[in-house]
């Protein structure tokens, strides 16, 4: 027992040796020294969590080695279903690098043919979009500060199924405040840069304007208050984590219609929106025809 024991403790002094060496490796920026002490660890299995985090990043930045999306994926899942927030959160990187990936044409650019055909999917053909959602949002709610900022961006910036009281949560937590007073106004499935978009676009301005002008108004700063979503989402798709509560994540397509109202000279003027969701997070949308007078 004894031989054992002293057996599992010098196994355990190599391997925290070892990992010393990769520590000091990344700090003078010897990349392939570090790359190459953490990959024979791994491939004789005595590497630690740290090791493995280290090597995963060499294999996602091509440092010390080519760059290897698929590679890192396999180093970090067993440490991610351990609940480490940073290996989630890299996990997560290397599942959008792989989604990245299917986009890109042979010249290593953004191919539109692809992408076209990548947003005309439903969520269900979209595992990798799906799971690395999944893993960044456990890793944020962790507190691991790089993957909150890139929720509250996603949230801040792609239509999203989220209340908003749950949105104004993370943007509160992302120190955006301002967003989160701003999503308070009422329920709309656009993101808030969507519906400053949308907002200030001509024909919903001169809507607007047209009404403010009937009522006497001439405040140019017309801001808006309240929004609503009118009725059900038709044909709504969601990318729908598996978390411990499913969430409706992003909208990836659907149509509905909402109601917003703006104010100016302490009067209400409301203007009507038929959006539709296109597939990658964004919208597009019509103005309601004002009525006959």
């Amino acid at each position: 027992m004894k031989r054992i024991a002293s057996l599992m403790l010098l196994c355990a002094a190599g391997a925290f040796a070892s990992e010393g060496m990769v520590e000091r490796a990344v700090e003078s920026r010897n990349f392939d020294l570090a790359f190459a002490v953490a990959r024979a660890d791994v491939a004789d299995g005595s590497a630690t969590d740290y090791t493995r985090l280290v090597l995963a990043q060499l294999y996602l930045q091509g440092q010390g080695g080519e760059r290897d999306p698929a590679a890192a994926e396999a180093l970090l899942r067993p440490v991610a279903a351990k609940g480490s927030a940073e290996a989630q959160f890299l996990l997560a990187g290397a599942l959008m690098a792989r989604s990245a990936e299917q986009m890109m044409g042979p010249d290593g650019k953004l191919d539109r043919t692809k992408l076209k055909a990548h947003a005309a999917k439903p969520a269900s053909q979209r595992p990798l979009e799906r799971e690395a959602a999944e893993w960044m949002l456990k890793s944020a709610q962790q507190g691991q500060e790089r993957a909150v900022n890139i929720i509250v961006t996603e949230l801040g910036n792609l239509a999203s199924g989220l209340p908003s009281a749950e949105r104004a949560k993370w943007f509160e937590a992302g120190g955006k405040p301002e967003w989160a007073e701003a999503v308070r106004m009422g329920e709309s499935l656009p993101s808030l840069r969507q519906r400053r978009e949308a907002l200030f676009d001509p024909a919903v301005q001169d809507v607007l304007r047209k009404q403010a002008h009937t009522a006497e108004c001439d405040d140019e700063n017309i801001s808006l208050s309240t929004t609503r979503i009118d009725g059900t989402v038709h044909g709504a798709d969601y990318l729908v984590l598996q978390l411990e509560q499913p969430m409706n994540y992003t909208l990836l397509a659907g149509t509905w219609h909402e109601t917003w109202t703006a104010t100016a000279c302490d009067k209400s003027f409301s203007v009507g929106l038929n959006f539709k969701a296109d597939g990658l997070g964004g919208v597009t949308f019509t103005v309601d025809s004002p009525p006959e007078e």
